[in-house]
């Protein structure tokens, strides 16, 4: 898998390829968006991982250009922003994921691995039993009924519409949704709390976002719907 990685920081980029290539990646090593630009004008890649700032620029300027090359690239953000403003624009502007630093190489490997075997759709919105999230305006539809989401709620229903099915670990879901590490279990289940209420207020009682204690939670169909 041929990789590239786009990041300005000599000892993070550094360590950050030879792990990676032990894994078996290829990786094509940019520190600069202009370079980026020089690479990616001559190969393709499977995965691109791109830095937030870099010394000419921010990586999402990157982004549109990734984006138009077809075959649905798929675009990872590395990046020490905590805001959930941050993680909305990369993800809504068609980032598959938002990793914020620091972060372990192993999770890292099995990110970029389910990137590249991922299936990308030209697509605005996630959909999962009728319920659906429109990546551009952030609103939540059931049949024809469209409910505004709170910043954090549609990161957390992004993430579980992008897996639904699968279990989330509650260290995932607080870094793909933007949270802080120090947030607070009572903070977490709050914003579950609202987003369980829209959903059902809107009629997907056949929907539930289950919490496993302890390992995680899970947006899936109720077994007896």
């Amino acid at each position: 898998m041929k990789v590239l990685l786009l990041e300005d920081d000599l000892t993070l980029g550094g360590t950050l390829k030879m792990a990676l290539e032990i894994e078996g990646f290829e990786i094509i090593w940019a520190k600069t968006i202009a370079l980026a630009r020089q690479h990616l004008a001559v190969q393709t890649f499977d995965v691109h991982l791109l830095d937030w700032n870099l010394p000419d620029g921010k990586g999402i300027d990157l982004l549109p250009e990734i984006l138009e090359m077809g075959a649905a690239p798929k675009v990872l953000f590395l990046t020490a922003q905590t805001d959930e403003t941050s993680a909305i624009e990369a993800l809504s502007r068609g980032a598959l994921d938002y990793i914020r630093k620091p972060f372990s190489v192993k999770e890292l490997v099995v990110r970029l691995k389910r990137a590249a075997d991922r299936f990308v759709e030209k697509e605005n919105s996630l959909n999962f039993e009728g319920l659906s999230l429109n990546l551009d305006t952030r609103e939540m539809k059931f049949r024809d009924e469209l409910v505004p989401l709170a910043p954090k709620e549609s990161l957390v229903l992004e993430q579980f519409l992008r897996a639904p099915g699968e279990q989330i670990a509650r260290e995932i879901l607080l870094q793909r949704a933007g949270f802080d590490e120090n947030t607070s279990d009572r903070a977490i289940d709050s914003h579950l709390s609202h987003l369980r209420a829209k959903i059902k207020k809107m009629g997907a009682t056949q929907i539930e976002i289950k919490s496993n204690y302890g390992n995680g939670y899970v947006l899936r169909k109720k077994k007896n719907a």
